[in-house]
């Protein structure tokens, strides 16, 4: 009789081996400075929200959307180490996001996104390491029924992280 009680319990501990395992492959880019474009489509605040705002704050935000979500394509760096590749690019322990690996290949990744704030938003983020100095990723997130589209190219800069934040 105990063993009827422990084999469910055994089959779920190995279907979660078989799972980790299968994540535990490494997205296959290389460590180091990566130079990342960003170009974001759908981002708007409602004019609600907007109404409610101090004058200069409003002027700010108005003038980082026209900036950001205007199709202008927004240049980062950033220092990416082993450890991000290993697992999954996920948010660090102050972000408000959860991000769950759905598949992981040496070349693919996709990944399932919860946020909690500052606006509550749900999505999919897919990468695709086209050879290990180059990265195109798709970031589609709906926030609050409207649909936020971020495209992402990186390319890999060096192993050097020097001046790079992260670094």
């Amino acid at each position: 009789m105990k063993i009827l009680r422990v084999a469910p319990a055994l089959c779920l501990a190995l279907t979660s081996l078989v799972s980790s395992a299968a994540l535990a492959q490494s997205f296959g880019v290389k460590p180091g400075a990566w130079e990342n474009t960003l170009t974001v489509s759908g981002l708007t605040i409602p004019p609600e929200v907007l109404a409610k705002m101090p004058p200069d704050r409003r002027a700010m935000v108005e003038q980082q959307l026209s900036a950001n979500g205007g199709g202008q394509p927004q240049v980062h760096k950033r220092c990416v180490k082993q450890e991000d590749i290993d697992k999954g690019f996920t948010p660090n322990a102050n972000s408000s996001c959860k991000i769950d690996v759905v598949s992981r290949t040496a070349t693919k990744m996709l990944m399932n996104t919860t946020c909690s704030s500052p606006v509550a938003s749900t999505g999919t983020m897919s990468w695709e390491a086209k050879s290990p100095e180059l990265v195109v990723g798709n970031i589609d997130q709906d926030v609050s029924g409207r649909k936020v589209h971020i495209g992402v190219v990186g390319k890999w800069l060096g192993a050097s992280c020097d001046g790079i934040p992260g670094g």
